[in-house]
């Protein structure tokens, strides 16, 4: 493969200064988990994957993600670190990518999905926002030591919301006009009669 030559930057902007989070490779797709700049996951999905050349990425923080020239079909993507002492690296050679949409973070509550950032993340720390829809503040309300503590504050904060009518709770952020509080909770796995 002949691999010399910057051809440019390619993603999004968020997506640098990023951390890599994550490298899932499925047979011939490669999913790349970034948390960006201001917190929000990115997903760069890699389709048409002929090969991957990766060492302990998770962690690297990125300057970016570059073009670089390879054989068409194919097109080569480094993703190039910020940290030169960080050991990981990471190049795809596929032929083609995109990123995702931005993944829904539903309040775990009630359902309510409009959030920058997880209500909790993977690693256990709260956002603190607190969702309008429901009123829950993460890290508060549903504070918990560990998952099955917070899951059992969740079921319990969900009936009480449920008991008092499901109404919106936030006076800042308007009411959204196509807002719907069953199928919000579907969004969660919770069915009610509606």
């Amino acid at each position: 493969m002949n691999d010399t030559g910057f051809i440019g930057y390619v993603g999004s902007p968020a997506v640098h200064d990023g951390i890599l989070l994550r490298v899932c490779v499925e047979g011939d797709s490669v999913e790349v988990v970034i948390q960006g700049y201001g917190g929000q996951e990115h997903v760069v999905l890699f389709e048409g994957v002929d090969s991957v050349e990766m060492k302990a990425p998770e962690g690297m923080v990125l300057y970016s993600i570059s073009e670089m020239r390879a054989t068409p079909p194919l097109r080569k993507f480094v993703f190039i670190k910020s940290e030169e002492d960080h050991p990981g690296c990471l190049s795809v050679w596929a032929k083609d990518f995109c990123i995702l949409p931005k993944l829904e973070y539903p309040c775990p509550v009630c359902g309510y999905s409009d959030f920058d950032e997880p209500p909790w993340s993977s690693n256990g720390s709260p956002s603190y926002d607190i969702c309008p829809s429901c009123g829950v503040e993460f890290g508060y309300q549903d504070f918990g030591r560990d998952e099955v503590e917070r899951r059992n504050r969740w079921h319990d904060l969900r009936q009480k919301w449920i008991g008092s009518g499901m109404r919106w709770s936030s006076s800042v952020h308007p009411l959204p006009p196509d807002w719907n509080p069953v199928k919000q909770l579907k969004k969660i796995g919770i069915e009610i009669a509606g």
